[in-house]
């Protein structure tokens, strides 16, 4: 073992256990060191790459969205977390930052580093895993819901979601073939799947099985648990949208006064999970607001079962070229006017 650097991932009998970070005074060191190279673009990192490895590296904004997305060189994140630890940097990690926008954010603070840090913990601690279970309780984060269904299908992983009287169960196998390719898709984006559905959900219990007869078990109510967040968690960016229509219509609600929630919740009706689009607050009554405006045939159907669903007051803004297949929408003309869809949902608001 190198001196001075700190393993945080170790096996005690037939568990695996994660040492996570607490240390916000090394954190602050290596906030202050970033900030006296400016390492906040891609020119910066050029240069302290060139100084630290001794040559020019050329990156790309391709370059850094594959490292980011660990296509072309996975990053080790406890050995980058322990070089930090000891006040070191390497390229992969400075572009994988950079790349999730975390280096941008002036404003970090040692705690946010710290929880980052804690996430690659948590990540590579399940890269081994072959089998992962996690059972969700109390409010479930949408957020962490579409990104794992969002992983799961770029990777074409299979994700099971059991609906339980307490929550949510969450499970998912690496096959065996995929065990042996490191590099592959599944290999690399499984732990993320995991490690994101646990760092947005608050309360949840977790089990990974590994090949070896190791087992990693963690709580969110344990004494153990450190706070951990990815590093795109704290990127200073605005609400996306799926289309620009959902952009104009939650302008327009915004401008009528309305507070309103961007994908709120997850809703639970029967065997399937449901995400609205929007929903409003009017008079301490609850409003979903779905948007639909696409035309493939399998969009429309998706759109007609999760509506029929969907319980409680629901308001469908609709392309009016799809009015016969949701006729009791309202309506709007191609291209969609802000004002046209103020005056929309200021009228069937109100009803």
């Amino acid at each position: 073992m190198e001196a001075g650097v700190i393993w945080m991932i170790r096996r005690f009998g037939d568990r695996i256990v994660i040492e996570f970070i607490r240390d916000t005074k090394k954190a602050q060191k290596i906030i202050e060191r970033l900030k006296e190279r400016n390492i906040i673009c891609l020119r910066e990192v050029k240069k302290l790459c060139k100084e630290i490895f001794g040559r020019n590296f050329e990156f790309c904004y391709k370059t850094v969205i594959s490292l980011m997305d660990f296509n072309r060189v996975p990053i080790d994140e406890e050995r980058e977390v322990n070089l930090l630890l000891n006040g070191e940097f390497s390229k992969e990690y400075l572009l994988h930052l950079l790349g999730c926008g975390f280096l941008k954010n002036k404003e970090i603070s040692p705690e946010n580093f710290v929880k980052v840090m804690n996430y690659y913990m948590v990540k590579k601690a399940l890269r081994n895993a072959s089998r992962v279970e996690i059972k969700i309780g109390g409010s479930i984060a949408s957020k962490s819901i579409k990104w794992a269904m969002y992983l799961a299908k770029k990777s074409r992983i299979f994700v099971e979601f059991y609906l339980e009287s307490e929550g949510i169960k969450i499970a998912s196998e690496v096959p065996k073939e995929d065990r042996i390719d490191k590099f592959s898709a599944k290999y690399r984006l499984f732990p993320e799947i995991f490690a994101t559905i646990l760092s947005l959900s608050n309360s949840w219990k977790m089990i990974a099985f590994y090949d070896s007869g190791y087992k990693l078990k963690l709580r969110s109510d344990s004494p153990w648990i450190a706070d951990f967040k990815p590093p795109w968690y704290f990127k200073n960016e605005e609400i996306s949208f799926d289309s620009e229509v959902e952009k104009i219509v939650f302008e327009a609600l915004i401008e009528l006064g309305y507070k309103v929630k961007r994908e709120p919740e997850v809703v639970i009706i029967g065997n399937e999970i449901i995400i609205p689009d929007f929903s409003i607050d009017f008079s301490g009554e609850k409003i979903f607001v779905e948007v639909i405006g696409f035309w493939t045939k399998s969009y429309v159907n998706k759109k007609k079962r999760k509506i029929k669903k969907l319980k409680g007051k629901l308001i469908k803004i609709v392309d009016e070229r799809l009015k016969e297949h949701f006729p009791d929408g309202v309506f709007y003309k191609y291209p969609p006017k802000k004002e046209e869809i103020k005056r929309i949902l200021r009228d069937v608001i109100k009803c």
